[in-house]
């Protein structure tokens, strides 16, 4: 029988906490990557009692990196010193924080609301998750009528309530288009920025005409410039002038690999 254990399970530990750097019993706390609930108030040893596991009561944010979106039960929830402050902040689900366990109720898009939190690392999330890239997608619906009129056989449309954070691979877009651009012959969409229309479209060719489903893989240069956030530019093309063209109705997505 093994001899040298110190604890059983490992789960309440004495920590030098990272942040907040005096934490109150019940708050969220961090010590490097370790994420855990307070159950004491910092010592006089500058020490605290944290327990890195179990289920709390802890506010929690509907809000990822890139905006408002609802929490889901089972969602990872993050630690973002920012947004936790004192101590008395919020989980959320921005990646670019510190993973601290999972969701067991839900938040409504935008609002705070205390939940269950199965908390910490004992649920068997590697530590360090935040840093690992991962899959991410952006998206807009957009009418006919939200399209800028570029007074020729084009128009646009800029995406409004999201942008692809700082560092983005992009994978490439899909458009659901359940109200076709009809009124001309032809109808092509392409997906990229100001300047580089076909940045997230490398088939230049697909049709929205109809209602259908239509997608991309980028362009080669897909990730050049994206040192910094990027707003996508949805373009859609028609025979004769954009003018032409009287309906439309599509929802876009962009996705993207999140790196940092």
């Amino acid at each position: 029988m093994a001899t040298n254990r110190i604890k059983e399970h490992g789960r309440k530990l004495s920590l030098t906490c990272t942040h907040p750097t005096s934490p109150s019993s019940n708050d969220s706390c961090r010590t490097g990557n370790l994420i855990g609930v307070a159950l004491t108030d910092e010592r006089t040893d500058g020490m605290t009692t944290v327990d890195t596991g179990g289920v709390y009561n802890l506010s929690v944010k509907g809000i990822d990196d890139d905006g408002n979106s609802a929490v889901a039960i089972g969602d990872k929830l993050y630690y973002v010193d920012a947004d936790i402050g004192t101590g008395t902040g919020f989980l959320s689900k921005k990646v670019s924080g510190y993973f601290a366990g999972l969701a067991l109720e839900i938040v409504p898009t935008g609002t705070t609301v205390t939940i269950n939190v199965l908390s910490g690392v004992a649920i068997g999330v590697g530590l360090g998750d935040q840093t690992l890239p991962r899959v991410n997608v952006i998206s807009e619906s957009m009418a006919f009528g939200d399209f800028t009129d570029n007074t020729d056989t084009t128009g646009f449309y800029d995406f409004v309530s999201s942008t692809l954070p700082a560092g983005a691979i992009p994978l490439g877009f899909k458009a659901i288009v359940s109200t076709g651009f009809t009124g001309d012959t032809t109808a092509v969409i392409q997906v990229g920025i100001a300047g580089d229309l076909d940045r997230f479209s490398l088939n230049t060719d697909q049709s929205v005409l109809a209602a259908a489903s239509v997608g991309s893989l980028p362009a080669t240069d897909g990730a050049d410039g994206l040192d910094a956030a990027s707003t996508p530019r949805v373009t859609v093309t028609g025979g004769a002038d954009f003018t032409s063209i009287s309906a439309g109705v599509m929802v876009v997505y962009v996705y993207y690999l999140a790196t940092v």
